[in-house]
């Protein structure tokens, strides 16, 4: 019998299902995993569910390894088109490109399906700016070889039926039931000649920007307790469900980090502070854990903290500022991993 076809979504809340009544079978992911479980029968399928809602491909990159390729994948859906908006065009060019490249360096890369997704948008500067990612994704998957699926044209074609776009996209970003029904068909129809048994193609193909990062490393206060020498706290979810936690206080985090990209993944919660943090003995900056969403839910997010250092071992303090946020109910830090890169 055929080992399992393993099928692996990575991407933000839109791979999530948020918007959908039931993700589990009404989201896009649900819908074309059933779509593989009857096209590849009888061979078994195991879906893995790498969304991690509200982060972009850099986070993607960093959280690789351990969220897809430990998996073995044959096939994955790529979703960041929406999410990286977020990021400058010469991070988010690097991290996507360097994702790419990730997921084909093992000696059996799977097949790989890029999705351009779509959003309402508010302004002329946002729709830029979402037309400057997916035209960015797009040229990054083209330059490899691989297909590009433009979901959110799909979506957009099936309004211009006399569908109004808010009752599949009520919320701007995370479409409806019918809304990842339309996603899921068009995904459907774009996988419908890809041999999906067969093994990939993978030509070796110079990088189109200068900086990929070729290593990474993300370190899990679940799986790594004693990494740090911080008291581990549960979190309320099932994705990084441990956190060292640092308190005003608590003296200094001192870490020594290779490479040149060095970021951190925190709980966001309705107590969550700041952090006041340093490299390599150089000047003192603040960056804020605590948001506006905290206000209203908790949930997993992450703040890259340098992106060009050089390319050797470098001194990281950290510690949590006792200069109150304002809306914030505390000073909490809980950070749930760390990542580098080189």
């Amino acid at each position: 019998m055929a080992e399992p076809y393993v099928v692996a979504f990575l991407g933000g809340s839109i791979t999530w299902g948020s918007g959908a009544t039931d993700p589990e079978r009404t989201s896009f992911r649900s819908l074309v995993t059933e779509h593989l479980r009857e096209r590849l029968s009888p061979r078994s399928v195991v879906a893995v569910n790498a969304a991690v809602g509200g982060t972009g491909s850099d986070f993607g990159l960093f959280r690789l390894r351990r969220d897809v390729l430990n998996a073995n994948p044959h096939l994955v859906f790529v979703e960041f088109a929406v999410n990286d908006n977020g990021l400058d065009q010469t991070w988010r060019r690097r991290s996507f490109e360097s994702l790419i490249r990730k997921l084909l360096s093992g000696n059996a890369a799977p097949h790989i399906v890029v999705l351009l997704t779509t959003r309402r948008t508010m302004s002329d500067e946002d729709e830029a700016r979402h037309q400057e990612s997916c035209r960015d994704h797009r040229r990054i998957a083209e330059h490899y070889g691989l297909p590009v699926i433009d979901v959110g044209a799909s979506l957009r074609t099936h309004c211009d039926g006399g569908c109004p776009m808010d009752t599949v996209l009520p919320d701007g970003v995370h479409p409806s039931d019918a809304g990842y029904r339309v996603y899921a068909d068009a995904i459907i129809e774009g996988i419908a000649n890809l041999p999906l048994e067969s093994p990939s193609t993978v030509h070796e193909v110079a990088p189109l920007h200068s900086g990929i990062v070729e290593n990474v490393t993300m370190v899990a206060a679940a799986e790594n307790p004693g990494a740090l020498d911080l008291p581990v706290v549960d979190l309320k979810t099932p994705y990084l469900s441990g956190a060292w936690q640092l308190l005003p206080g608590d003296g200094t985090l001192r870490l020594t980090v290779d490479g040149g990209t060095f970021g951190l993944v925190w709980w966001v919660s309705s107590d969550s502070g700041s952090i006041r943090w340093r490299i390599d003995e150089g000047d003192w900056t603040e960056t804020r854990c605590w948001d506006e969403y905290a206000r209203h839910f908790d949930r997993i997010n992450y703040t890259v903290l340098a992106k060009d250092l050089p390319d050797r071992s470098h001194q990281q303090e950290i510690l949590a500022s006792d200069v109150a946020v304002p809306g914030s109910e505390g000073f909490a830090i809980r950070i749930a991993a760390y990542f580098t890169g080189r």
